[in-house]
């Protein structure tokens, strides 16, 4: 019943809406997080279950190392007014130009996020997660499967809904792109999957990704070529990739922008600028498009 958007064109800003019925209202509007210089506020945002924390990221923000560093706000809602939660995550990595935050998760509880940095270490990228125990955000993980590779990592995350698997694309990875799935036990993060398309070069500079609330279900997209979906799915700790092309063409050459899964893994919509959604149904055990695209925009 409460979603957020972000407006990231110059200082940025973002809008949470709320629905009553079958009515939105917005709650909170044209929000900046503070101390942010030409941030870019709302470039990605992310909410938990409860609708009730928020996170954004500003990857332009400046700061002690420099230009375009980054920062990632986080607020909460008591009843129906929001106030900003502990202090502003910035970099750490001591250089400017790190625009942390292109892409955010969070767990449903809120207790942890994951940041993509895709254009650090001559755009090897990185992707952190971080915890909150209430009073401060603290690192618990760098995650880069293939440092110094230029596979930009973190250009998009995400995480089940309890927070212990985390997807990351390297859409530049070997020029053919990839993503790799970790998993938390306890405070240890581990290397689970290498993901790659069984026809090079599907996976590119284009992949967008979504896991579903259990993290057992992996959407990525594919490149102009073969614009189609492709889906992996976790039997204890293996995945098997079950579609290679889902969907492929309907898009009409439309590159896919976003990806989103339904935590029980029975729907999938898949946008495309220009074009339009589209929404796929597993139906005894096939994925089929519900209709034609939904609206063009």
């Amino acid at each position: 019943d409460t979603i957020v958007i972000g407006g990231s064109a110059g200082a940025g800003k973002i809008n949470v809406y709320k629905r009553s019925g079958v009515s939105w209202s917005i709650e909170l509007a044209n929000y900046v997080g503070t101390n942010g210089i030409s941030a870019m506020q709302g470039m990605s945002v992310a909410i938990t279950g409860s609708g009730d924390d928020i996170i954004w990221s500003g990857p332009n923000d400046s700061g002690v190392y420099g230009n375009n560093q980054g920062a990632i706000w986080s607020a909460h809602r008591t009843v129906s007014t929001w106030s900003q939660t502990l202090d502003k995550i910035t970099s750490t990595l001591g250089v400017n130009q790190t625009t942390i935050g292109r892409s955010v998760a969070m767990s449903d509880d809120g207790r942890t996020i994951v940041i993509g940095i895709p254009d650090v270490d001559s755009q090897s990228g990185i992707a952190y997660v971080y915890i909150s125990n209430g009073i401060e955000w603290l690192v618990q993980a760098a995650l880069n499967p293939r440092p110094g590779a230029g596979a930009r990592i973190g250009a998009r995350v995400a995480i089940s809904v309890d927070g212990n698997t985390v997807a990351l694309s390297g859409h530049s990875d070997i020029g053919q792109g990839g993503a790799w799935i970790y998993t938390r036990n306890g405070a240890v993060w581990t290397l689970q999957a290498n993901l790659t398309s069984p026809d090079s070069p599907v996976l590119s500079q284009s992949l967008r990704l979504a896991l579903n609330g259990p993290g057992n279900t992996f959407v990525a997209s594919g490149d102009s070529t073969n614009n189609g979906l492709l889906i992996w799915t976790r039997s204890g700790n293996v995945w098997s990739i079950k579609e290679t092309a889902l969907g492929s063409g309907a898009f009409s050459n439309n590159q896919i922008s976003q990806i989103d899964i339904s935590n029980d893994e029975a729907v999938i919509v898949a946008s495309s600028t220009g074009f339009g959604a589209i929404i796929y149904r597993l139906i005894n055990g096939t994925w089929t498009a519900d209709g034609p695209n939904l609206m063009t925009f």
